[in-house]
């Protein structure tokens, strides 16, 4: 029994000195590569792109284009994350995802808006300039009479008496009852 439990004793010591070197190798290996990558260069986020140059010409544009990109962003977000939050049962998280829909849902309203105004605006400039142009004289015009009344009277008159004259009378008699 002796040589039983000096075994086991050895056996003891041996894995106890195998999972120290272990252990040991283990965290060294660790905080060298933690040394390694402190030494690394950090990081640096890219610059910002520069800012256009906005001016009233491209401003409309320039909103547009971001809110374009925004909406975008903000769908592609809700679809890559739907699945994660619906089989999460935490309550932040499913807040923070119905905050998200509920941000992308009022860009696109945004973006809608600003259609719909721009539409009007467009719409509201083609019926003023069709109401100018009915108001105008038509500059074309290249029959033009210069009289008097009494000249315009006399014309239409002659124009009259002529219409009669040419005008030819029957005496013939239309016989109604056969109908």
């Amino acid at each position: 029994m002796l040589i039983l439990l000096s075994i086991i004793l050895t056996y003891l010591n041996n894995l106890s000195t195998m999972v120290n070197n272990f252990m040991t190798d283990d965290l060294d290996d660790l905080l060298k590569e933690l040394k390694q990558e402190s030494q690394k260069t950090p990081y640096t986020p890219p610059a910002p792109p520069s800012l256009p140059d906005l001016k009233d010409e491209n401003v409309n544009k320039y909103v547009l284009d971001n809110a374009a990109k925004l909406v975008q962003l903000g769908l592609l977000s809700v679809e890559s994350l739907k699945d994660v939050v619906s089989q999460s049962y935490d309550a932040e998280e499913i807040e923070a995802f119905a905050s998200l829909i509920r941000s992308v849902n009022e860009s696109l309203n945004t973006v809608n808006k600003i259609n719909i105004q721009n539409k009007k605006a467009e719409t509201a400039k083609k019926l003023k300039e069709m109401d100018l142009q009915r108001q105008l004289p038509p500059s074309n015009q290249t029959n033009v009479l210069i009289a008097t009344r009494e000249e315009i009277i006399k014309g239409l008159l002659n124009k009259v008496n002529t219409s009669f004259q040419e005008a030819q009378y029957t005496t013939e008699t239309i016989d109604v009852s056969a109908c």
